[in-house]
C-alpha cells in the first residue's frame, strides 16, 4: 500500500478541486443572472465573466478525467498486490490446513476481499473526500448568502445522520452474510466438482442396455484394425513418490532444468 499513497493523494487533490468547481459553478451561475441579464448590466463587459466560467470549466473536466484515470489504477494495483501477496501466503500452508478447508471456499472469499478492498482505496477515497470538501464548502456558501436558512437546512442533517447510520449497520451486515452464502456455494460446487471426478463409474454391458452384440465392437466395425503400435519411449522418466516432500522434490527438478 506504501507504493501507492502518491497516487491516492493526487486523486485526493483532484477531487477537492472537483468540490470547489462544483460549489463556484451555481455561484458564477447566480451572479450572471443578477448582474448580466438585467438592462444594467447589458453595458458592463461580459468577457471577463466568460473566461472565468470557461476556466472553471476547464478545471472541472480536467479533475474528473484525472482522478477517473488514476483511481482505476489505483484500484487495479491495489488489487494485484493483494492478490499476489495472498497467493503466496496460500502455497506457504500446510496440505493438513487444505484438508480442512475447501479451495472453493478459500479463493471465493480471496477474491470477493480483494475486490472490495481494492474498490474502497480507490472509489471509496474518491467519494470520502469530494463529500467532506463539498459538504464544507455548500455550508459555507449557504451561511454567507443567507444564514438564517442555512441553519435552518443545517438542523436536519443529525437525524438524516442517524437514519444512514442505521442503514449502513444492517446493509453491511446483509452483504457479509451474502458473501460467506456465496463462499459455501462455490466451495460446494469445487468439492462437488472433484468428487465427482473420483466417484466410480458403472460400467455396463451391451445386454443391460438392450444392444446387439452382432453391431457392436470389432464385429460388427465398418473399419478393421491392422496393428497397435506402442508410443516411443521418451527416454530417461524419474518418478516422485509423496512421502511429505514431494512439492519440493517438484521444485527442485523444475529449477534444476530451469523450467521456472
Amino acid at each position: 500500500m506504501r507504493r501507492h499513497w502518491k497516487k491516492m493523494g493526487f486523486v485526493a487533490a483532484m477531487m477537492a478541486v472537483l468540490a470547489v468547481t462544483d460549489v463556484i459553478l451555481p455561484l458564477m451561475t447566480r451572479h450572471a443572472i443578477d448582474h448580466y441579464i438585467t438592462p444594467e448590466g447589458l453595458s458592463s463587459p461580459l468577457w471577463p465573466f466568460g473566461l472565468a466560467y470557461l476556466g472553471i470549466i476547464l478545471a472541472q473536466v480536467g479533475s474528473v478525467f484525472l482522478f477517473i484515470l488514476v483511481a482505476a489504477r489505483v484500484e487495479h494495483h491495489v488489487n494485484y498486490d493483494m492478490r499476489m501477496k495472498g497467493f503466496r501466503t496460500l502455497q506457504e500452508l500446510s496440505f493438513s490446513y487444505y484438508d480442512r478447508t475447501s479451495v472453493g471456499y478459500l479463493m471465493s472469499r480471496l477474491t470477493s476481499y480483494t475486490n472490495n478492498l481494492a474498490e474502497a482505496f480507490g472509489w471509496g477515497l474518491v467519494d470520502l473526500v469530494w463529500a467532506v470538501i463539498f459538504r464544507i464548502a455548500v455550508t459555507i456558501a449557504k451561511l454567507v448568502i443567507n444564514w438564517q436558512l442555512a441553519l435552518m437546512v443545517i438542523a436536519v442533517v443529525p437525524g438524516l445522520a442517524v437514519i444512514t447510520a442505521w442503514f449502513q449497520k444492517h446493509i453491511l451486515k446483509a452483504q457479509r452474510e451474502v458473501r460467506k452464502i456465496n463462499s459455501r456455494i462455490t466451495g460446494a460446487f469445487n468439492e462437488g466438482i472433484m468428487g465427482a471426478k473420483k466417484k466410480p463409474q458403472d460400467v455396463l454391458g451391451l445386454g443391460d442396455i438392450g444392444a446387439d452384440a452382432s453391431r457392436a465392437g470389432s464385429a460388427g466395425s465398418k473399419t478393421e484394425v491392422k496393428a497397435l503400435n506402442a508410443p516411443p519411449s521418451r527416454g530417461d522418466t524419474q518418478k516422485i513418490e509423496d512421502d511429505g516432500s514431494a512439492a519440493e522434490k517438484v521444485v527442485a527438478f523444475l529449477i534444476e532444468r530451469k523450467l521456472v
